[in-house]
């Protein structure tokens, strides 16, 4: 059974003018999402992100979904969204196995 994944990234925390730039990302809200054998599950979370003087700057309508993605995974930390999809893999494991996993049983009224 393998457990697929996606992230979104719902709503950008923005610095009205940071650093000389206008809309500087601080924060960002985001949902990973779990889907096996047609069972979804999420969890949702926030990271904050730092823009450091002298490194490229993307203005804000020119950001990609892969750049939102590519920060939030480099400031977490491979270890950590791994972690992240794990455990969410883990739980929505076990709730598919608690509701596919049933035993028949005779009703307790008949008597042979």
């Amino acid at each position: 059974m393998a457990v697929n994944y996606s992230w979104e990234f719902l709503t950008l925390e923005c610095y009205p003018t940071s650093s000389g730039y206008n809309d500087v990302v601080s924060n960002i809200h985001w949902k990973l999402n779990a889907e096996l054998n047609g069972y979804t599950a999420h969890i949702i979370g926030t990271q904050a992100v730092s823009f450091t003087t002298g490194s490229t700057f993307i203005p804000f309508n020119e950001l990609t979904e892969d750049v939102v993605k590519g920060w939030v995974f480099n400031t977490m930390g491979e270890t950590q969204v791994t972690n992240k999809q794990t455990k969410l893999g883990i739980d929505l494991q076990g709730y598919v196995t608690s509701v596919t996993s049933t035993t028949k049983l005779r009703s307790p009224w008949i008597i042979d």
